[in-house]
């Protein structure tokens, strides 16, 4: 299982979360900051078009028809008509700072020709032209409409004076005939400027409107991140098994809400746990566990199964119980049948009941083992095996426990029969317990205390015999065939 701490700084929850969610707002504020720039230009565009139309209206006012119609010529500069205008148009140009040039083109009797009255340019710019210059009105969509109506340009025009955005107005005779136009200039660098002004000031907005999404997303997902951490980390070791572990998460949110569930939810494992390792001392471990984890796990009742029973009796217990305290007793037993349960579980058998001296265990149930004869004889070996390494043992300690009665180490006796039980929960509806019923058991029984006849410490019968490998066949001695208690016909059995 992979524990939070080392996830890729990616596959976290909070962090995908945090940059999603400002990836999205970052993309709608760029889409937002694309439309704002765009509208922004458009309406200064169209403000700065509405004054070049405003400029050129008020300038066509204030010019005399008749001062016009004096200037044909270069030399014309001289007269007092010409300076006129460029007084004009220099007062004009000082209130609005943005025009680069002011001028007055008159019309001829040659189609699409128009000739400079006067031209006014701000310092720093190319010279004005000469009166009487002559301009192709080609070279400007909407100069021609000047002479009709006050109009402006869509678009920047670009001739030998440099590249410009134009408005134009008409000049009239008192009669009300147009005989020029007055043309004001604005240039594509301060245009560019107004341009780049509206960008930089996107820029900071939208920039800063990002930087607080920024921050925000990552407010949000550290406070994601903390409980988010105390979650995983708390459900890490529930996992691992310690069931003591609490989230502890003080908030009122739905992260609050799932710790204290995940709290309660660790205690009631808990509880479990204990209900779970308490009952397994009284019941099979494979028993409690299939208990607990269902529903009808308790039910009365039970199923037809085949399965191998083994009987387990201590020699000589009435003998040692006559000369040992109750208490010693006791501890004999528990002692030799912790030995003989680890051995057993190790087999994956299941212990019914401890008889007296003696344990009743199954193969087979309430778990389904198909090996379950050769598993059977392979614990009864190794019980066999572990009391004996355990007498050894016990002989070395210094109050020799029963040894000290004068009694030889502890021996005992097993039985193993392979057939059919009912494996299930026997008892009322306020007390039961896990059994086995059948005549296999009984006969389990016969055969462990055939084996006291016999003076073997292990017998099993044929149908366990039958099913076992090759290998335990091989070690197993036919004992004959024997009448037992309870049965018509005799039983053939094996010790090992």
């Amino acid at each position: 299982m992979l524990a939070a701490g080392r996830l890729s700084y990616w596959r976290r929850f909070h962090v995908r979360m945090s940059v999603l969610y400002a990836g999205v707002v970052f993309f709608i504020l760029a889409l937002m900051g694309v439309a704002f720039y765009q509208v922004g230009v458009k309406n200064q565009l169209h403000a700065l078009q509405s004054r070049l139309r405003m400029a050129a209206t008020t300038l066509s006012h204030q010019i005399r028809a008749e001062a016009v119609l004096a200037l044909n010529v270069a030399a014309d500069r001289e007269k007092s008509e010409y300076r006129e205008l460029i007084d004009l148009f220099r007062r004009f140009a000082a209130g609005e700072p943005q025009l680069v040039s002011i001028y007055v083109l008159r019309t001829t009797n040659r189609p699409n020709m128009l000739s400079f009255a006067a031209d006014f340019v701000t310092p720093g710019r190319s010279a004005p032209a000469a009166v009487g210059e002559d301009y192709d009105a080609r070279q400007a969509p909407k100069i021609m409409n000047g002479l009709l109506r006050p109009v402006v340009e869509d678009e920047f025009v670009t001739d030998k004076w440099g590249t410009v955005l134009s408005g134009y107005a008409p000049i009239r005779t008192a009669a009300g005939t147009a005989i020029a136009v007055v043309g004001v200039d604005v240039s594509e660098g301060d245009v560019a400027k107004l341009k780049s002004d509206i960008l930089g000031l996107t820029c900071g907005v939208f920039g800063f409107a990002g930087i607080c999404i920024g921050l925000l997303a990552l407010i949000v997902g550290r406070s994601v991140r903390k409980p988010l951490g105390q979650i995983t980390a708390a459900t890490t070791e529930i996992a691992a098994g310690r069931l003591g572990t609490r989230v502890q998460i003080d908030r009122d949110d739905e992260f609050g809400i799932l710790g204290r569930h995940l709290d309660q939810m660790a205690a009631g494992l808990g509880e479990r746990e204990i209900i779970r390792a308490t009952f397994g001392r009284f019941v099979s471990e494979d028993v409690a566990r299939r208990i607990l984890a269902s529903s009808d796990g308790a039910a009365l009742g039970g199923e037809e199964r085949i399965v191998t029973v083994m009987l387990v009796d201590l020699a000589n217990y009435s003998t040692l119980s006559e000369k040992l305290a109750a208490s010693d007793v006791v501890l004999m037993l528990n002692t030799f049948f912790g030995l003989m349960g680890e051995v057993i579980d190790r087999h994956q058998g299941c212990v019914i009941e401890f008889p007296g001296d003696g344990i009743l265990c199954v193969f087979g149930a309430p778990d389904t083992l198909p090996n379950h004869a050769e598993l059977a004889v392979q614990c009864a070996i190794g019980m066999q095996a572990a009391l004996a390494a355990a007498n050894q043992d016990w002989a070395q300690v210094e109050s020799k426990l029963w040894y000290g009665q004068g009694e030889s180490p502890l021996r005992m006796r097993i039985g193993i029969h392979t057939g059919p039980v009912i494996a299930g929960n026997i008892g009322t509806r306020t007390r039961a317990k896990y059994s086995v019923i059948g005549d296999s058991v009984n006969v389990a029984a016969r055969v462990e205390q055939l084996s006291k006849e016999l003076a073997t410490s292990t017998l099993m019968t044929t149908d366990t015999f039958k099913r076992v490998s090759d290998t335990l066949r091989r070690q197993a001695v036919c004992r004959g065939e024997h009448r037992i208690k309870g049965r018509v016909n005799t039983v053939e059995v094996y010790s090992i």
